[in-house]
């Protein structure tokens, strides 16, 4: 193919550009054809392959373009410094080009990952890969300008010393944040709850900083370091179910058998009216123990997850009450029984009476007298 080129380049202009016009078209058809291939990806759910073929945006058109004038710059005979100089910037752009991809490909990966949980990202690892993309960029750059090995790995390891030693606390931020989604502790999208006792969604891990949204839709800051320190509770790991236990006190009078198949039936009907219309495991109950006017029992719930707890138990005590009215189970309230003697027994008390008033008080100061 260059002795073609050389051929053209000195006998025929006209065709050796129409060459080049040729390569640069075949570019751009190229980048139509892969446009048309991610859309169709895309379109199947085919999702991995739609992340590679988006990583190739202007890729073919940008090789053509570079095969062009490598073959221009060797088409000359004669070896000078400026040819030289061309083809080592020449590889160095194409270096550049495959990291792009390396990196685009990473970072689509890491949002395919984040887009499986709605209205969460991870933000930490793109932020670390478009990092060691931009250090192999700068030292690709550096070799194609002829800096010396030596002096580029000190300036490189000073630099890094440098910044290690101003930025402590948000490098320790960083690679908490990695270690955190790489070991699956936390991942966007998990319920947890804080040793301050708030709660909420994980939206977003951060470079430096996790973004936690609660029930209020208000938002928790968190460095990504301390949550690697501090004992989290995530309602998600090692699965989201939640058992939900809600207390119920029951009659004396009430028929045991009867309540705890109303209570299930209950139990189940709510957990099918929150969730999808089926049952994750079916709900029990317990009984606890006799109290002063009720029999205590727990009833267990399988909620989907823990954030639906509440929503659970608001349609469990309601539904559960009316149930109790139509079938007659009577749920007490709390009674406390006094007894008091007879009224002739007051009478004959020997116990002095609760008070003294100040009349009495001044005729027994007299008698004392």
């Amino acid at each position: 193919m260059t002795e073609e080129f050389d051929a053209l380049l000195r006998f025929d202009p006209l065709r050796a550009i129409a060459f080049a016009v040729g390569v640069l078209l075949l570019g751009i058809v190229l980048e139509l054809v892969l446009r048309y291939l991610e859309r169709r990806a895309v379109s199947k759910k085919r999702y991995r392959t739609g992340v590679v073929l988006s990583a190739l945006h202007w890729q073919p058109l940008f090789w053509c373009a570079w095969y062009v004038v490598f073959l221009i710059l060797t088409s000359f005979s004669d070896v000078s410094v400026e040819r030289q100089r061309g083809l080592d910037i020449l590889w160095s752009l194409l270096l550049i080009s495959i990291t792009i991809i390396a990196v685009r490909i990473m970072t689509g990966w890491v949002k395919m990952i984040s887009a499986q949980k709605p209205s969460a990202s991870v933000s930490v690892l793109t932020y670390l890969v478009n990092g060691v993309a931009i250090v192999i960029v700068v030292m690709v750059v550096l070799y194609a300008l002829n800096i010396p090995t030596p002096l580029l790995a000190i300036t490189f390891l000073g630099s890094t010393l440098g910044l290690s030693l101003a930025l402590r606390e948000p490098i320790s931020n960083l690679f908490a944040g990695v270690v955190l989604t790489v070991s699956q502790r936390l991942n966007p999208g998990d319920f947890v709850r804080l040793p301050s006792g708030e709660e909420g969604r994980v939206m977003d891990i951060e470079w430096d900083v996790t973004s936690i949204r609660q029930a209020s839709d208000s938002q928790i800051i968190v460095p990504n370091s301390f949550l690697t320190k501090a004992e989290i509770i995530n309602f998600d790991r090692p699965s989201s179910e939640y058992e939900l236990k809600i207390q119920v006190g029951v009659s004396y009078d009430s028929d045991l058998e009867k309540v705890e198949r109303v209570t299930i039936q209950v139990a189940d009907q709510v957990l099918r009216e929150v969730g999808d219309g089926s049952l994750i495991a079916p709900s029990y109950i317990r009984y606890k123990s006799f109290d002063e006017s009720d029999i205590k029992l727990a009833v267990y719930l399988r909620c989907p997850n823990f954030a639906e707890r509440n929503k659970v138990r608001h349609e469990f005590i309601k539904q559960l009450h009316s149930r109790y009215q139509v079938e007659g189970i009577v749920m007490p309230f709390p009674a406390l029984e006094l007894h008091s003697p007879s009224e002739s027994n007051l009478k004959t008390s020997s116990f002095p009476p609760p008070f003294e008033t100040d009349h009495q008080e001044e005729s027994t100061g007299e008698n004392d007298k």
